[in-house]
């Protein structure tokens, strides 16, 4: 007998975003992470389709409609440029 596999693992969770050209078809996700799934369900969206592993639910599909899309990205704190000030000191 083979292992049985109920859930995936942390690492395995991953989330996937499909945008198409074809822009009245809107933009895809699925996502098999929790996580995820409960902020996409906390913002309005509801899954059109669920993947099941055993009697469990493992991933969630959605349509989101692309003139409704906002994409945020986090800001990357960047080292400022410009000349080093370096400590003048005499002994």
């Amino acid at each position: 007998m083979g292992i049985v596999y109920t859930k995936y693992l942390p690492n395995e969770r991953e989330t996937t975003i499909r945008w198409s050209d074809d822009k009245t078809e809107g933009v895809r996700i699925f996502t098999s992470s929790p996580v995820v799934h409960r902020r996409l369900e906390r913002r309005g969206l509801t899954s059109s389709k669920q993947t099941h592993q055993n009697g469990h639910i493992v991933g969630w599909f959605y349509a989101y409609p692309y003139n409704t899309l906002s994409l945020v990205l986090p800001r990357i704190k960047t080292p400022k440029k410009g000349p080093v000030s370096r400590p003048t000191g005499g002994v």
